[in-house]
C-alpha cells in the first residue's frame, strides 16, 4: 500500500468516525429534547433514557410531580422533593414510564415492606394509574433502563 492509499483510507475512516459521532450525538439530543413539560397536556413527559415521572394526581397531570432517573436509588422518598418542593413519600398516584424502562416500588423506605413493579417493554411512554392500597403508599423506588 502506498502513501496515497494510506492517506485515503485514513481520511475515509476519520470521516466515518466523525459522521458516526455526529449521528449518535443528534440521536441523544433528540431523546433529551423529548423530555420536558408539555403545556397542552399539563404534564412532564419522560424521555428514552430510563425516566419515570410520578404524580400525586391519578390523571398524571399538573403539580406536584417528581422526575425519577435511571440508576438513581430513591430508598427514602421523604428525602426527595417534586417540582414544587413537595416531598413524595406516600404521594404517588400515577406514573408515566419512559420507553423500555422498569419501575420498582416498595411500601416502606429502605426497600422494605410489600413490593411491586411495572416494566414498560414498549418503545412508547406508558401511563399507569397506581390503584388500590398502593395509591399514596409508595416510600422507596428504583428506576432502570432496560
Amino acid at each position: 500500500m502506498n502513501y496515497r492509499n494510506i492517506v485515503s483510507v485514513s481520511c475515509k475512516r476519520s470521516f466515518v468516525g466523525i459522521f458516526g459521532i455526529a449521528v449518535l450525538s443528534a440521536l441523544m439530543l433528540a431523546a433529551v429534547a423529548l423530555a420536558g413539560w408539555d403545556a397542552p397536556t399539563n404534564r412532564y413527559n419522560p424521555d428514552g433514557t430510563g425516566m419515570v415521572v410520578a404524580y400525586d394526581s391519578s390523571t398524571c397531570t399538573g403539580n406536584p410531580y417528581i422526575v425519577l432517573y435511571h440508576g438513581t436509588t430513591y430508598k427514602d422518598l421523604t428525602k426527595w422533593s417534586g417540582a414544587n418542593g413537595t416531598k413524595f413519600n406516600d404521594l404517588i398516584s400515577c406514573i408515566i414510564v419512559g420507553p423500555k424502562t422498569k419501575f420498582e416500588y416498595w411500601q416502606h423506605k429502605d426497600y422494605k415492606g410489600s413490593y411491586g413493579s411495572y416494566n414498560n417493554t414498549s418503545d412508547q411512554i406508558v401511563t399507569k394509574v397506581i390503584s388500590g392500597w398502593w395509591d399514596n403508599s409508595i416510600s422507596s423506588v428504583k428506576v432502570w433502563k432496560q
